[in-house]
């Protein structure tokens, strides 16, 4: 009885050693440092891990690598975690929220003023422009002009942050020997003011045979309404350049019967091209810019800022991107910025998309300073 019970001991004591010998299965460690770029997630790999496991709304999808391809915009929660035979499932990951947007590519491609224009896409930082199979960033490159011929053109709209579109449909563009031209801008003038008004100037080479002028006012009930049939009695030929006079200007808010804070566009058409020119008044009677402070170049003529400068002159032109030496050009309130000049500076600093830089005037006493924030776009 006694060799029974210490043979059943023995043998108790040895399953009890082999139990406490067994090591325990280890855990795979979480998935760390979770990110989304653009449509890809990746994550950090984890030691020993032979495939993971994604979370998404839900849904589990078994994958070997650390990143994963989401075709479908929309709104995503995500989490994953590591497997391996032999090792229990690690934890889960801290969920990642996200919301995946897939870019439209762009659209209405087309050509005016021989360079090409469309549709800008909500979210695009930049656009990759393809001409006859030549690739131009819009913020890296500087997209050329077109001259006369025929054109394969397809645009990808670019995010930093958005899923990039796909190449538009190829549209093809024909330039003509004589293309006219289509412009609009907006220009601000005093009812102070004694100066006739720059709405438009040629080039030297380009021959002006006729021209027609029309007034429109932009009422604040946001209808259009033609006041005057025809006004070019008022307006003028200089060196090329068309001026409308100062004293039509002045009285044009009680010719129309309106406020002088409405808005009049006047509509140039030559034999040359089309120009839709806006303008609104103020009562300024120190130095004021009539043109846009922001203006986009061509990259073939001089880009031009126009002043009322009343009793002010130039007194200093400056930047914090470069030196300013002979860029620039002021002579009877019209600023002009050599093409050469913009040219190389965008060339010379890819991915800048405004050249910036600060003009400032003083008046004839030395007793006031105006200063203006100027930039030119690619």
């Amino acid at each position: 009885m006694v060799k029974r019970g210490i043979i059943l001991f023995f043998s108790l004591f040895i399953l009890i050693g082999c139990s406490s010998n067994e090591k325990p299965i280890e855990r795979l460690n979480t998935p760390r440092n979770l990110e989304i770029h653009k449509d890809v997630l990746t994550f950090d790999p984890v030691d020993k891990a032979t495939s993971y496991i994604l979370n998404i709304n839900g849904e589990m999808i078994e994958i070997t690598e650390t990143t994963y391809t989401f075709l479908e915009e929309g709104e995503y929660r995500v989490k994953v975690k590591a497997i391996a035979e032999g090792f229990l499932d690690s934890l889960y990951s801290q969920v990642l929220e996200f919301n995946m947007i897939f870019l439209d590519y762009p659209k209405d491609i087309q050509a005016v003023n021989n360079r090409i224009v469309f549709e800008p896409v909500e979210g695009a930082d930049s656009y990759n422009i393809e001409i006859n199979g030549v690739v131009y960033n819009s913020i890296l490159d500087i997209v050329p002009s077109l001259e006369v011929g025929t054109y394969q053109v397809r645009i990808q709209a670019i995010s930093d942050q958005y899923v990039d579109s796909d190449f538009s449909p190829v549209v093809t563009i024909d330039i003509l020997e004589h293309q006219k031209k289509i412009t609009s801008n907006e220009y601000t003038y005093s009812l102070k003011s004694t100066s006739d008004l720059l709405i438009y100037d040629y080039e030297e080479n380009e021959i002006i045979l006729r021209y027609d002028v029309s007034l429109i006012t932009y009422h604040m009930s946001q209808t259009l309404e033609t006041v005057v049939s025809n006004i070019k009695d008022e307006v003028y030929i200089k060196n090329d350049a068309f001026y409308i006079n100062s004293k039509f200007l002045i009285n044009l808010p009680q010719t129309t019967k309106a406020s002088y804070d409405n808005t009049y566009t006047i509509r140039l058409t030559t034999n040359l091209g089309q120009h839709d020119i806006t303008i609104k008044f103020n009562q300024k009677d120190t130095v004021y810019l009539m043109s846009e402070s922001i203006v986009t170049s061509d990259f073939k003529h001089d880009v031009k800022f126009i002043f009322d400068v009343f009793d002010y002159t130039l007194d200093k032109i400056t930047s914090n991107t470069f030196e300013v030496k002979d860029q620039f050009t002021f002579e009877e309130g019209i600023l002009r910025v050599n093409i050469d000049f913009i040219t190389n500076y965008f060339k010379e600093n890819p991915g800048v998309k405004e050249l910036n830089f600060k003009v400032e005037f003083i008046n004839k006493d030395k007793t006031s300073n105006v200063s203006f924030n100027l930039s030119i776009r690619r």
